[in-house]
């Protein structure tokens, strides 16, 4: 157990070193429970079939919010015998980003796929995969150009837009080709969390692995970044009903960039969750709530994150905001974002040894 803190908190320690950032795809501040956006490898990681939706909305004071959603569903798979275990899984993802007032968008779907390689009682390795497309896309009709620019009125729809615009260089839509993949290590995975002990992850996965050309004009290539995340956990036992879970992310997109006005490529979210342990474990009920999930985080030079949530044996539901503290929250008014989470799962008749994972 101690040796497990050691090295959480060196972990963190190293991780805290580096500069925070706002990287280019679109985040999430629930990120366990929109898993599959954060790792392929938790399609093998889930114990029951599952469906989770998530919704966030942030900057509601500018004139068109940023708005993200994401909808997932994965199925483990099992092996049976003397001990039942999840073996790995199958999980298709689909993602929706709206951003600004030039109807900016971008969608994608990912199939996932993840394997789970255990090594003695206590270790397990799970490897996974992912491959999906992107579609990006704007409304051309909505962009406002440079030669538009009227110096005693400002923008002039009447004034003539941009050659790339008139030339019709500029693509409305482009869709690519996108690869993913994972690595998540596992220290007792199947701990029964109502018992003295500790649990402890530590992960890894790329999203971007062929670098396809994002660029909307003809021509031009823009490769989008390689996009990185590394994330540790560890949970242990506090008293019979209390679960304590700190754990560290780790995002990382693009080039070294220096950074400007608190922004560079790299981000970091360090917090933890606190569980409280509403009914024993053994209580088959659908809809009582087993779980009282409180969170709390810091996502390093932008924003502390707040999450409460619910859990059952059918549904989990979160709800977080976001209280912005970059050189942003002027322009923002002070709000933040909210961020909302239900995961629907059907349980198992049979007991399986699973893995205990961060709920939001």
């Amino acid at each position: 157990m101690n040796r497990l803190c050691r090295i959480f908190g060196l972990i963190i320690f190293q991780l805290g070193l580096i500069n925070s950032i706002n990287a280019q795809d679109a985040v999430f501040s629930q990120y366990y429970s929109s898993a599959l956006y954060l790792s392929p490898c938790f399609a093998g990681v889930e114990p029951n079939l599952n469906v989770g939706v998530n919704t966030r909305t942030q900057w509601k004071s500018i004139s068109a919010p940023y708005v993200t959603n994401q909808v997932s569903i994965i199925k483990p798979f099992y092996k049976y015998g003397l001990t039942n275990q999840n073996v790995g899984g199958i999980g298709l993802s689909v993602f929706q980003d709206k951003a600004g007032d030039f109807g900016y968008q971008t969608l994608g779907a990912n199939a996932n796929g993840a394997y789970n390689l255990r090594s003695g009682e206590n270790h397990t390795f799970t490897f996974g995969m992912q491959v999906g497309v992107i579609q990006k896309q704007i409304n051309p009709d909505k962009l406002e150009w440079g030669t538009q620019f009227n110096r005693y009125k400002g923008f002039d729809s009447s004034f003539p837009a941009d050659q790339i615009q008139s030339n019709s260089d500029l693509s409305g839509r482009k869709t690519m080709l996108d690869l993913g993949a994972g690595l998540l290590y596992y220290f007792k995975a199947g701990r029964d969390r109502r018992t003295k002990g500790a649990s402890f992850w530590v992960g890894y996965s790329a999203f971007h692995l062929n670098r396809p050309n994002e660029s909307l004009v003809a021509g031009y290539v823009s490769k989008l970044p390689m996009l990185s995340k590394g994330l540790a956990g560890i949970e242990f036992t506090l008293g019979s009903r209390f679960n304590l879970s700190p754990n560290v992310l780790l995002v990382r997109q693009g080039d070294d960039i220096k950074k400007l006005d608190g922004f560079s490529n790299i981000q970091i979210n360090t917090g933890m969750y606190l569980t409280y342990l509403l009914a024993d474990l053994d209580d088959k009920s659908d809809m009582r709530p087993q779980d009282i999930i409180l969170g709390g985080w810091y996502r390093v030079g932008d924003a502390y994150i707040f999450t409460f949530g619910l859990k059952s044996n059918i549904y989990t539901i979160g709800l977080s905001y976001d209280l912005n503290q970059s050189g942003l929250k002027v322009a923002t008014q002070g709000k933040g974002a909210w961020e909302v989470s239900l995961k629907i799962q059907v349980p198992k008749k049979e007991v399986v040894k699973r893995y205990y994972a961060p709920r939001l």
